[in-house]
């Protein structure tokens, strides 16, 4: 029901704003929230970038939530969205590298590890992260906007929607 009023604002937004730009947020909001309307799974927006948690079993009651400062561990694959998420560009999880055929030699197959809220990542990536807990497995959605915006960023196309599988492997709080 709430993506369903979404799909209708984003509609309304677009047919406003002219949106016949594929690749206005607009545009960009109206293919995210429609294919977000498909999943099984519950989906929150965070600032306007669309998250859902593909855990099937519920996280261990009393695991750290991430809040600002935190040091979190993060696994993610990362992928370029049009109606759907496309081609893998980017992971640091080893088995899907090697099943894209990257080159392992030149990634860091290591979590990712940053402070929350002070580390410069993309802003859809953070925004994506906000209330994760430890054990979380995340898909984000991001606008172009909160990704890469309007630069071309090696294979990424200049304003490309971003999907973000994340799985948060460890969070220290920051006491």
């Amino acid at each position: 029901m709430i993506l369903s009023a979404l799909a209708v604002l984003a509609a309304v937004s677009c047919s406003k704003s002219g949106g016949n730009d594929y690749n206005s947020y607009e545009s960009q909001r109206e293919r995210i929230v429609s294919y977000v309307g498909k999943l099984t799974t519950p989906v929150v927006e965070n600032d306007g970038v669309f998250v859902t948690r593909t855990n099937v079993n519920p996280v261990t009651a009393g695991a750290p939530r991430l809040t600002g400062g935190d040091s979190v561990w993060v696994n993610y694959v990362m992928y370029k969205f049009s109606t759907k998420p496309d081609s893998v560009f980017m992971t640091n999880i080893e088995s899907v590298a090697i099943e894209k055929g990257f080159d392992t030699d030149y990634l860091s197959l290591e979590p990712l590890a940053l402070k929350y809220g002070t580390t410069e990542i993309m802003s859809g990536f953070e925004k994506g992260l906000a209330n994760s807990m430890e054990g979380d497995s995340l898909m984000m959605f991001i606008p172009s906007r909160d990704a890469y915006d309007n630069k071309i960023v090696g294979i990424v196309e200049k304003s490309t929607i971003i999907a973000i599988f994340a799985d948060i492997k460890k969070i220290k709080k920051n006491d």
